[in-house]
């Protein structure tokens, strides 16, 4: 699977074939239904609020916030 295909899923320009649907939730490990619902769930970690926030914001917030939790984690409070 393109990573392009995967961009046009997720941007709803095409929906994937069954056979995709299964080869995605194989490589992640998931049933076809949690992939399927996989933007509906509620966060169920504080990773998932984090990743959530994160999602879809522009490179340099994204490089800003790696470095801040590497900081965080090299040097903890």
């Amino acid at each position: 699977m393109r990573e392009g295909d995967i961009s046009r899923y997720e941007t709803g320009e095409r929906s994937p074939s069954i056979e995709s649907l299964e080869r995605l939730a194989d490589g992640f490990g998931l049933t076809i239904a949690e992939v399927m619902t996989l933007n509906q769930r509620e966060p169920s970690s504080d990773l998932d609020v984090i990743v959530s926030a994160l999602r879809n914001q522009p490179n340099k917030v994204i490089a800003i916030a790696r470095r801040l939790v590497l900081a965080l984690l090299t040097d903890p409070p």
